[in-house]
């Protein structure tokens, strides 16, 4: 069972690199000012109960030239509070100007990073007891 072992530590190394382009990429974000300009939202459907989600879109201006952003990700209204109109500073990377974070939050992680750790961990784990035990 060598095999899992190997295919564990290779997944793993997949996810340890994937969080490191995700933190690379964060602390590459510059702080600007920005103003909440509106909502954007869609209807999920999951386990058989439909919501809506939503997300903030800012108005903001990057080297003289006034842009729009969408956060990062879809949120309930529950756990959003801010409204149209509200002034926030916001983190823009250059190479994705159109997405943003608000720079009173805590970062994100990479969970597909987190996913390929966990996955390929519990690989190599199963491998290495395959092989020592049996």
């Amino acid at each position: 069972m060598i095999i899992l072992l190997i295919a564990g530590l290779i997944i793993l190394c997949i996810g340890i690199i994937l969080c490191i382009i995700k933190s690379a990429k964060l602390s590459r974000a510059e702080q600007f000012p920005a103003v909440i300009i509106g909502l954007r939202d869609k209807t999920v459907c999951a386990g058989g109960k439909i919501s809506r989600i939503f997300c903030p879109v800012v108005k903001y201006t990057m080297y003289g030239k006034e842009r729009t952003a969408e956060y990062y990700t879809y949120v309930k209204m529950k756990n959003y509070h801010r409204h149209d109109g509200d002034k926030v500073n916001i983190l823009i990377n250059r190479s994705s100007p159109k997405v943003f974070y608000f720079a009173d939050e805590q970062l994100p992680r990479s969970t597909e990073g987190i996913a390929f750790v966990a996955s390929g961990l519990l690989l190599a784990a199963l491998g290495a007891a395959v092989k020592f035990i049996g």
